[in-house]
Parts: structure tokens; C-alpha cells; sequence
């Protein structure tokens, strides 16, 4: 039997898994003569631009539920090492190691959250990299009410004016209005940038302040962060600001876990791959979405995000299957790029192209079938549905 092995289930890995499923099913191969698996820490599908919102209900669903009717087996439990040299995987699951072999393997790891390391930064900071985290920060916000009434008590200060940032701290003011009775809350963005959104460019920074200047959200820009405690944080040119809940939002990095592929790594820590998304340097290994450095068209490099993970997962998949099936490959490439950025309980901005153009649209219903429809797998359980949806098109997202 030969096997196909997935690590990660995020969107590229489970659109990975079952566009290889789709791949072996079209060209008539049995399950018995290819086994497709996929590797993730927890049986669960984060839907992970989600996790800044106050219910976290439809945040995740099982990765069982697409993955089965496809005849994709999962596998619970973290990747300790990956040994390209003998092509095995080795999965702790409590149990011990699992050593796990493949014949091609998809690398879809994802990205991890790296924070400066801020003396109380880790003892004292939220983040909504996980859904556990989430979960974490949600359960600390519904529980300012019972804390002590002192100084900062009802003051969220989100580091980091991105994309999550904003997305994040556009939604909080009305989220501790709700908890608080009486006190007026606070929203504070602290970003080392001079602006708000400078990764976003300048096309939509305008609408970007009139919104959060609308929210009464507070900013701090052009400063550092150089200490975090239970009370606050202290900026770099002395000054603090006293809060009990500090988020931090700022900066992703590829899986560390790439590191076992010994390959030279980007400065985010992402695997290179060529124009059909195979690793530079192994030929067994493809990788996709985060943990990838990707170009999507000649010039441009694909961003961390759902938008570029789900058809590379498609595309990285499709190829492994074909590869091993010794099929010829496809090409990937992405040439339209949109944003579509959530500030908030009635306002959002789209954006088309790399330079950002502001597009007059509701934006706003936009964004919320993005989140709520778009980006999630079939929930049918029809196996013809869920590989079908599976399928490597180039598409004009969104």
C-alpha cells in the first residue's frame, strides 16, 4: 500500500487531504492501494478568522465529519519530528511515539503566534492564535465584572494594529458595554507603527480611522512594548497604561515543526515550494498555506491567510496524488487578491488587488458570508458533495 500523509488540519491540510482523496477517487485507485491520513493535534477544524468573536460556537467543527466520508483517516496527536530521509513522521499522542510512513507527504503545519519576549509578556498577555486561547480570553473579558473596581479593570489594550488587531478591537467596545452597567470601558490599539494598518497600505487607512475613531477606541502608535504585568503594560518611552486584559495580536511565524524538513526557511519560518507547490530540495514533499512560502502569481508571495491556504491545500494535495499516481501536476497560481476586513457590528472594508483598492460594496454582509459560509467544508456528509469540493480551480476570491 502506498500512503499519503497530511500534517495539519488546518485549511490547507484538510483541503489538502481531500483533494488527494478526490485525486485517487477520479483516477480509479482503491483504498486499499492508497491510504490518505491526516495528522492534527485534536480531532477539530478551527475556523480560525473567527476566533476574535464573543460566541465560538461555530468556530470549529469536527474534522471527522468531511474527513470520513472522503475515506481520509485521521490521526490525533502532535508531530515531534518529521525524518525526510526515511519518509517518517513521529506522532506523540500520550501514548508514546507513533512512527508513521508516507510515500508523498503534504506539509501544512500552519503558523504559530510569536511574541517578543516581553518580561511578563507570557504571564500576563491573551492572544486568539487557538481556539483555546480564545477561549481563554473570552471566559477573562465575561469575568472583569467580578474583579476589584480599580483602574483598568474595564481597559482592553489589543498590541498590534494589523489585521487581527483591528478586526479584534473593532468588536470589543460593545462587547464590555455589555458587561458594564455603568463604568465606561476603554479600547486602546498600541502598534510600533506611526499608523493604524500599516501592513493594509494606505488605500484603506482613511475608512480604517473614521471607524475606529467612530468605535471611541483610543490608539498608541510609534511605540514598543517593553514590559507586560497583571495591572498593564510599560511602553518604551516610559509612559504605561493601565489595563487588566492586554491582547496581543502581532506577528505570525511558520511552524516550527518546518524546521525538520531541513530546508532553508524564509524570515517567517515558511518551507519554499516551486509553481506546483512541491518543497526545493524534496521531492516526496509538498506544502501549503501558512507554513509555505508561496508565490501566487511573478511577482507577489502568498500572505498568511484562508484566502491563499484553502486553494493551495487543493492544489498541494491534488499534486501529491498525482505524483505518487504518476500523473502529470498542476500549476498553482492565485492572480486576484481581496481583503475583506471586519471592524466592528456594522462596518467592514473590501479591498481588490495588491495596492488595496477600496471597492464601494457591502462589505459588511460580505464579510459575514466569508465567515459564515464560504469558508467552510460541505456539512453534508455526501461524499460526491465534499470532493467535489475539493476540486483545484483557480478562482476569483471572493
Amino acid at each position: 500500500m502506498k500512503r499519503i500523509v497530511v500534517v495539519g488540519g488546518g485549511f490547507a491540510g484538510m483541503w489538502g487531504a481531500l483533494a488527494a482523496a478526490r485525486k485517487t477517487d477520479l483516477s480509479g485507485v482503491s483504498a486499499n492501494n492508497v491510504e490518505i491520513s491526516l495528522i492534527n493535534r485534536d480531532g477539530f477544524h478551527c475556523i480560525r478568522p473567527r476566533l476574535y468573536e464573543n460566541d465560538l460556537t461555530e468556530a470549529r467543527i469536527p474534522l471527522a465529519s468531511v474527513l470520513e466520508p472522503a475515506g481520509v483517516k485521521l490521526i490525533e496527536g502532535h508531530v515531534q519530528a518529521i525524518r525526510p530521509g526515511n519518509k517518517t513522521i513521529s506522532v506523540g499522542n500520550g501514548n508514546g511515539d507513533q512512527q508513521i510512513a508516507y510515500d508523498r507527504l503534504v506539509y501544512a503545519a500552519g503558523s504559530i503566534l510569536s511574541m517578543p519576549d516581553i518580561p511578563g509578556g507570557a504571564a500576563h498577555s491573551f492572544n486568539i492564535d487557538n481556539f483555546g486561547e480564545a477561549e481563554r480570553l473570552n471566559a477573562h473579558l465575561k469575568s472583569l465584572p467580578e474583579f476589584d473596581d480599580t483602574e483598568g479593570r474595564l481597559t482592553v489594550a489589543v498590541v498590534g494594529a494589523g489585521f487581527t488587531g483591528l478586526e479584534l478591537a473593532c468588536e470589543l467596545p460593545a462587547r464590555l458595554s455589555a458587561l458594564a452597567s455603568a463604568a465606561q470601558p476603554r479600547v486602546i490599539l498600541v502598534d510600533q507603527a506611526p499608523v493604524l494598518g500599516a501592513t493594509l497600505g494606505d488605500n484603506p487607512r482613511q475608512e480604517i480611522e473614521r471607524v475606529v475613531n467612530s468605535l471611541g477606541i483610543e490608539t498608541r502608535l510609534g511605540v514598543q512594548v517593553s514590559r507586560i504585568d497583571a495591572d498593564g503594560l510599560t511602553l518604551d518611552d516610559g509612559s504605561t497604561i493601565p489595563a487588566k486584559t492586554v491582547v496581543w495580536t502581532s506577528g505570525n511565524l511558520g511552524s516550527p515543526v518546518g524546521q525538520n524538513l531541513e530546508v532553508p526557511l524564509d524570515e517567517l519560518g515558511r518551507v519554499p515550494v516551486d509553481g506546483q507547490l512541491r518543497v526545493k530540495g524534496l521531492p516526496q514533499v509538498f506544502a501549503a498555506g501558512d507554513a509555505a512560502q508561496v508565490p501566487v502569481d511573478d511577482t507577489h508571495i502568498a500572505v498568511m491567510s484562508c484566502q491563499h491556504a484553502m486553494p493551495q491545500g487543493r492544489y498541494a494535495g491534488h499534486n501529491a496524488a498525482a505524483d505518487l499516481l504518476g500523473e502529470p501536476l498542476l500549476d498553482y497560481r492565485q492572480p486576484t487578491y481581496v481583503t475583506c476586513l471586519g471592524l466592528g457590528p456594522k462596518d467592514a472594508i473590501y479591498t481588490e488587488g495588491w495596492e488595496r483598492t477600496v471597492r464601494n460594496t457591502d462589505a459588511y454582509q460580505l464579510k459575514r458570508d466569508i465567515l459564515t459560509q464560504w469558508i467552510y467544508p460541505p456539512s453534508s456528509g455526501d461524499r460526491a458533495e465534499i470532493l467535489a469540493a475539493a476540486e483545484p480551480v483557480t478562482v476569483d476570491y471572493y
